[in-house]
């Protein structure tokens, strides 16, 4: 009894050995089995869908089992790091059973969430290339041994969408007296292989103050692996006062706020400072001195001299320049004159407005005494693109234009029964005043009466 006993227990002994060591064996194989497996896993293809919240990559992967058991891949999720290790994405596929000697191809959807990113891990994917890292966790089994979880690293090349954006220097032309065209170069490289950009690009312009200039937008759409280059124009309001950019050149000064946005949740802000040095179109602008001439008895010819340097690269002034005078002191419209002109860009201007301007005194105190002459004067430029007003004061003394005049004894002869000839010599003295008097002296004879009365007599 005791010998069998013994020997049952020898051979149940030998058959935990047994089975232990087929236990052994079969998880090696199974273990060997699964490593064979998910060490074969190739990447196929990479597919890619567009949105509402952002990318989805669709990973094509094959498994080959080389081992001598069936695996059985129970189920997969990714989950996807950028190069700053910052998680960008992830997802979930189902199982798959992988026969020894044979393949499977899973289908691995990898979702970039571009809503749910931070600013600084959104801007990272958009504008750096990089290598994204998935990392898939398979939960796999060897029936009926043993189930076991095991991840895998696979590297995604990731071009940048927006790389390299350039905002290029700006190009004004005026439109009117208050608002300038601005035209914006954009340009940048789509280096993603898997993504395209069709997007909106909303463009303001701000001053230093941060109030807001101007405001356009601009149709952005560049395919994978593309280039991408167009000009923003955006209607914008000129600086005030209006004045100075007129009469100095001025160095403009802008921030451009580009917002990059569309339906899958792309969204980007970018702010670039701009700068452009505006020409004065009326640069070194200069009223000479005016001169005058006799035109009748209440009335003078005038002649102004003008001249500026039309110093914009981009504005050509055409038109007319009028010249309307008032009476500084009344503010009574005392005279006026017109010149056509064409200015074009770089161009120097030199002409003469020549008008009628009243006389301001009687013209026996203006012939003796002269007068000092106060005019405002505003100069209006009628012209394309640019129209503009300008008011100077001007003072011209006007110095007599007689310096005495001496009348000595007459002279007197018969002419004929009832007439005599009388000649009275007179000498005129011509005043300091450029202006020389020209016409006919008329003089008329009286008798004294008894009563010393003035009686006329031809």
């Amino acid at each position: 009894m005791g010998r069998r006993l013994s020997a049952i227990i020898r051979a149940l002994t030998i058959s935990a050995a047994i089975i232990g060591l087929i236990a052994f064996i079969s998880t090696l194989a199974s273990v060997a089995s699964l490593a064979l497996t998910l060490s074969s896993i190739n990447i196929e293809s990479f597919s890619v869908q567009r949105v509402s919240s952002g990318v989805s990559l669709l990973a094509e992967l094959e498994l080959r089992n080389s081992g001598v058991l069936e695996v059985s891949i129970d189920s997969i999720s990714v989950e996807v790091v950028d190069s700053l290790g910052d998680k960008v994405g992830g997802g979930e596929a189902d199982g798959v059973k992988v026969s020894p000697g044979s393949k499977a191809v899973l289908n691995i959807p990898i979702n970039i969430q571009l809503k749910e990113l931070s600013k600084e891990t959104l801007e990272n994917l958009l504008y750096n290339d990089q290598t994204l890292k998935a990392i898939i966790l398979f939960k796999s089994s060897v029936k009926p041994f043993i189930r076991l979880a095991v991840d895998a690293e696979l590297r995604i090349d990731w071009g940048a969408p927006i790389h390299g954006l350039k905002i290029g220097s700006p190009t004004p032309s005026l439109l009117n007296n208050t608002h300038m065209l601005v035209e914006i170069p954009l340009s940048f490289k789509n280096r993603n292989s898997y993504i395209g950009i069709d997007a909106v690009a909303n463009i303001s312009i701000l001053d230093d103050r941060g109030s807001r200039m101007g405001y356009g937008a601009l149709r952005v759409k560049a395919g994978p692996s593309s280039s991408y280059s167009d000009t923003a124009k955006i209607v914008a309001k000129l600086p005030s006062p209006a004045e100075g950019l007129l009469l100095n050149d001025t160095l403009l000064s802008y921030n451009v706020v580009l917002e990059i946005a569309d339906s899958s949740g792309l969204k980007t802000t970018i702010s670039r400072k701009i700068s452009y040095m505006w020409g004065a179109p009326l640069k070194g602008f200069k009223l000479g001195e005016p001169t005058f001439k006799p035109y009748n008895d209440t009335h003078l010819t005038f002649s102004l001299p003008i001249s500026f340097k039309n110093n914009n690269e981009h504005i050509s002034l055409d038109g007319l320049l009028r010249l309307v005078m008032y009476n500084a002191s009344t503010g009574e419209l005392v005279g006026s004159g017109a010149l056509s002109i064409y200015v074009g860009p770089g161009s120097y201007f030199s002409g003469e407005v020549v008008g009628l301007v009243k006389i301001p005194a009687p013209l026996e105190e203006l012939l003796l005494k002269g007068s000092k002459l106060r005019y405002r004067m505003v100069i209006e430029g009628l012209t394309k693109p640019l129209s503009f007003r300008l008011e100077r004061e001007v003072i011209y003394e006007l110095r007599p234009l007689i310096k005495g005049i001496n009348v000595s004894s007459p002279h007197a002869k018969p002419y004929n029964p009832i007439h005599v000839a009388v000649a009275i010599p007179v000498s005129i003295g011509s005043g300091p005043s450029e202006i020389t008097p020209r016409g006919i002296a008329y003089v008329e004879l009286y008798e004294m009466d008894d009563r010393q009365h003035l009686q006329p007599r031809t």
